[in-house]
């Protein structure tokens, strides 16, 4: 009867499998920045549509995340996306592209409104875009790091991924 019982187990396992989200979820920063209203952002959803308008520095078709000091006054920017090389529409409205950029700005010193705004830009190759993949570079006093959570290549060119398909994670973190 035991051997039934865990039998039956083994097999409820195996048809059902796992809650496999948490665990293949790609890692992320040890805590948040208790300075900034948000430190981490999903992209595109957590990000506002330009609408052929400026945000910050960035205008005008892509979505940009606007960095909040908890003094209430934005300190940086996150513009999703750009991308390198020739992009070209595919069929049923995917477009392709050999790289992507995500254009970042930070205030120089976030504690001062006035302060200049420093930016930079985070680069990935189609080559280089497998899931958790990561990059982070520092725009003034803010450090931003990029993480792929999820990206579908080309069918039958790797060398492009489908823009449509790339969500990323954005953590951002003060730095003196």
């Amino acid at each position: 009867m035991r051997f039934a019982k865990w039998l039956w187990v083994g097999l409820a396992v195996l048809t059902f499998g796992c809650e496999s989200e948490e665990l293949d979820a790609c890692p992320g920063p040890d805590g948040l920045d208790p300075s900034l209203v948000q430190s981490t952002f999903l992209l595109p959803d957590e990000a506002t549509p330009n609408n052929n308008d400026s945000i910050g520095p960035f205008c005008c078709t892509g979505v940009t995340a606007t960095i909040e000091s908890i003094d209430g006054h934005p300190v940086g920017y996150a513009y999703f996306f750009g991308w390198t090389g020739q992009a070209y529409n595919g069929a049923e409205g995917h477009s392709y592209a050999p790289g992507v950029q995500i254009l970042i700005a930070g205030l120089e010193d976030v504690h001062d409104p006035h302060s200049a705004l420093v930016e930079s830009v985070i680069e990935l190759d189609a080559s280089e875009m497998d899931r958790c993949a990561e990059r982070s570079v520092k725009a003034g006093q803010l450090r931003f790091t990029a993480t792929i959570l999820s990206v579908t290549m080309k069918p039958n060119n790797p060398a492009y991924f489908d823009m449509q398909s790339l969500e990323a994670r954005l953590d951002v973190s003060v730095e003196p």
